[in-house]
């Protein structure tokens, strides 16, 4: 019959095949076998077979394999933890037995020699000293100090990590950790703010990674989405494959002044997108009540106050192909434009100037 250390192998390196998509035997069979299976601080060490318990309960989309993961693992934490204990009071016992030992047999010897030797009960002393020395670990000195609370705060929740996390079985308590580290940087550089500094900037970088996959996501499908679609008069793409600039089209529409022509916008998009609006702006020049001549700004209330994150890039598209035959003449970020719009053709004259005279500027400059 197999060792249980042999067993707890021969499992592990199913569950490893599992969580690299190789078929074998049910993830949950193997976690019941598992479960019946002695395992002790001894094997878990060995084996580290907690760790891969672990990461199949993350990788597992089956509630009743995560559940069942999760209960092997804090059964074998609260197993670990009294065998800790158990090691402990041992250890206590065994060295008390020593001591009283060594004292019983001084008593004896000094009872035996008339002037009892000073130097030779010295190194039992220090002996004695340097194992307590080595077996207790020194815990944090206590503080008041706001600063160093806030340190320390900080530090048990990076060593404790997401909610949902499973810390390792045998593992000390974060709070006692975090609060030993603090004392420990405090001891060494008689500051521990750095430390507050270094994990603000931590949790700030790490939710601008988390923002910007998320945007990510976003922008694909809406790529996707409008590649699709067959939405006439409007297009857009990625600018030299950055996924957040975008560089897109739109016609004019027809049965207004600017039918005929095609114009070139700018999209950036920032990390907290779809929460707040892209920076959308005309590259192409263009003679219009609502966009600046000389920035292509566009005064459209979607991109500001009216913008809602359930908009997406082709809503902003169809919005600003729709607003250049129904400008706001009454916001206007063009004053000249604006004035010329209630007469049609007076207007179209203008702008007809305006863009071969633009035209001929994009010439001379190639």
């Amino acid at each position: 019959m197999p060792s249980c250390e042999a067993e707890v192998v021969r499992i592990k390196t199913k569950m490893e095949k599992n969580l690299s998509g190789e078929s074998g035997e049910p993830v949950l069979d193997l976690l019941k076998t598992l479960q019946e299976l002695p395992v002790n601080l001894d094997v878990l060490q060995k084996t580290r077979i907690g760790m891969t318990v672990n990461a199949l309960r993350r990788a597992s989309k089956e509630d009743e394999v995560v559940t069942l993961a999760k209960s092997i693992l804090k059964s074998w934490k609260k197993r670990v933890e009294g065998q800790i204990k158990k090691d402990d009071a041992n250890s206590s016992t065994m060295e008390f037995n020593e001591d009283s030992n060594s004292s019983s047999s001084g008593m004896m010897k000094s009872s035996q020699e008339t002037t009892p030797s000073k130097k030779d009960s010295q190194p039992s002393s220090a002996t004695s000293t340097a194992h307590s020395t080595e077996t207790v670990f020194p815990r944090a000195t206590v503080t008041t100090d706001a600063v160093r609370l806030k340190c320390r705060e900080m530090l048990t929740n990076a060593i404790r990590g997401p909610m949902d996390e499973e810390l390792p079985v045998g593992s000390r308590d974060p709070g006692e950790l975090g609060n030993e580290l603090e004392d420990a940087i405090y001891a060494e550089f008689k500051d521990s703010s750095c430390v507050i500094r270094y994990l603000r900037c931590r949790r700030r970088t790490m939710e601008q990674q988390g923002s910007r996959e998320s945007t990510s996501k976003r922008l694909h499908q809406e790529l996707m989405n409008l590649m699709i679609s067959g939405v006439k008069g409007v297009s857009a793409f990625p600018k030299e494959d950055d996924l957040f600039n975008w560089v897109a089209t739109i016609e004019g529409p027809q049965d207004t002044v600017y039918s005929g022509y095609s114009f070139k916008l700018a999209i950036a998009f920032g990390t907290d997108y779809p929460f707040k609006a892209p920076q959308v702006s005309f590259i192409s020049p263009i003679f219009h009540p609502n966009v600046c001549q000389r920035s292509g700004q566009i005064c459209l209330d979607i991109l500001k106050e009216q913008w809602s994150a359930l908009l997406d890039v082709k809503a902003i598209l169809l919005s600003i192909q729709s607003l250049l035959g129904e400008p706001n003449i009454h916001s206007p970020l063009n004053s000249m434009a604006a004035g010329l719009w209630k007469n049609q053709s007076q207007f179209r004259i203008h702008l007809e100037t305006f863009m071969e005279k633009e035209k001929g500027k994009t010439t001379s400059s190639k």
